[in-house]
């Protein structure tokens, strides 16, 4: 079995979840509100900035050079691709620049960051790149599944959706799961690589239901 295959099915569960969180069927379906998609783009802006600096970091620390360059060219792609998507659709959203440079992390957020960078500063290198994982993996079999199983109504919610089942994203998730699969990670190490990779699903999916109830996790 491959690490990567051995991380998803340590968490198939909550992977399955993720997957068909009920927020994602409604991109397909095209019944998520523009108000609330909004949220999610400023979101995940938000979230991109210390995803930059967990990948920066794991790109510093990792044990081949071939793999420091290419997670310096996925950094590099996070600022100029994920940048591009973001400033296009945002606008048709009605999320301005200012509205952006004025946006609060929420909970989800905040927590689901935090993770990332903790994880990058302070456990092993294997445990970086599974607490990442999760990011590059579940956007490409979303994108994959909604692409088979829905036309959105909206071509905005398309657009997204055609771009992570796209195979420009999908050279980038291979390139991934290469390194993840190369990687060494001793049996001691696994329950700390097992428990950040977890971790991330569920933060995953929290940040959906974040966008869902745009922001409110906790009922007022």
């Amino acid at each position: 079995m491959t690490m990567v295959n051995r991380l998803k099915d340590s968490a198939k569960d909550q992977w399955q979840q993720l997957i068909h969180h009920p927020f994602v069927a409604g991109i397909g379906e095209g019944t998520v509100s523009h108000r609330q998609f909004g949220y999610f783009l400023t979101q995940d802006a938000l979230y991109l900035g210390d995803f930059l600096s967990t990948l920066a970091v794991a790109a510093s620390r990792a044990p081949r050079r071939e793999w420091t360059e290419t997670l310096l060219r996925h950094a590099e792609n996070v600022t100029t691709v994920e940048t591009a998507l973001h400033a296009s659709l945002l606008p048709a959203f009605g999320v301005s620049a200012a509205d952006l440079g004025r946006a609060v992390p929420g909970l989800a957020t905040i927590a689901y960051t935090d993770h990332l960078v903790r994880t990058a500063w302070s456990r092993t290198w294997p445990a970086t790149m599974a607490a990442v994982l999760p990011c590059y993996l579940s956007y490409q079999e979303i994108g994959i599944h909604l692409k088979a199983h829905y036309h959105s109504p909206d071509p905005l919610y398309q657009q997204w959706i055609e771009t992570y089942a796209g195979d420009e994203y999908g050279q980038a998730v291979e390139e991934l799961l290469a390194i993840v699969n190369a990687m060494a990670v001793d049996e001691a190490d696994w329950p700390q690589v097992q428990n950040v990779f977890e971790r991330s699903v569920g933060y995953e999916y929290l940040f959906w239901s974040q966008a869902a109830t745009e922001g409110h996790l906790i009922d007022r």
